[in-house]
């Protein structure tokens, strides 16, 4: 019960009857919950993911794995779809790179070149973008950008 004093209120505790325990209770076991994702992982750790699949295949919840990025890459459906493109790289050789995720049949990608280095098209971009060489020269010597080091 709370009870005015002055411009303040004094809360003083009251007895949690058993609906409102029961309440309480499914207030703190539900996906709005906090505490939720917690408890959640906390029992999805007891068991394998193919074991949670095989259960949510039972009953009829559509569910899926979640891979890691090794997995992902070298899932089945990744590769045939050619979302793992090898390129030729000037200097690290032959490097796999991440495709195109858009398909068309008329105009299909095209790799031209591999990813540059950090920082090797920072001159490039930065000019392109209306920087003249003394305000690319003073980002550079700020460390506000980078380019690669020379070898």
């Amino acid at each position: 019960m709370s009870q005015p004093v002055g411009r303040s209120i004094i809360s003083t505790p009251r007895p949690v009857s058993a609906n409102r325990r029961k309440f309480l209770a499914r207030a703190l076991h539900s996906p709005q919950s906090p505490a939720f994702p917690a408890r959640a992982g906390a029992v999805a750790l007891t068991q394998s993911s193919a074991h949670w699949l095989a259960a949510f295949d039972k009953a009829g919840v559509p569910a899926g794995p979640v891979h890691s990025v090794g997995e992902a890459l070298s899932h089945p459906q990744t590769l045939a779809r050619g979302m793992v493109v090898e390129q030729q790289h000037p200097e690290a050789g032959p490097i796999k790179t991440i495709g195109l995720p858009v398909k068309l049949s008329e105009t299909p990608a095209q790799y031209l070149r591999p990813s540059p280095r950090l920082g090797e098209d920072t001159r490039a971009l930065l000019a392109e973008g209306g920087y003249g060489e003394r305000e690319i020269a003073a980002m550079l010597a700020q460390g506000i950008v980078m380019e690669p080091a020379v070898a």
